[in-house]
């Protein structure tokens, strides 16, 4: 007869349900870097024209105190 270790069980319980949270975690970051890594493009652009935006701003903007 085959005898089951009932803190046995559930420790194996406990070791299957972490691991399927750690995979639920992994699978929910992979998809976000994947989002991500699509509108990396865009992202750089807009950087680019607001760096060119506020240095055409700062060149051409009147001070609003006398220096």
């Amino acid at each position: 007869m085959y005898l089951l270790n009932p803190t046995e069980l559930y420790y194996e319980r406990h070791e299957l349900l972490l691991q399927e949270a750690r995979d639920a975690r992994l699978a929910r970051r992979q998809r976000a870097a994947r989002r991500k890594g699509n509108s990396r493009i865009r992202t750089r652009r807009s950087t680019e024209f607001l760096r060119r935006a506020s240095a055409l701003w700062g060149r051409t903007s009147v001070p609003f105190f006398g220096a």
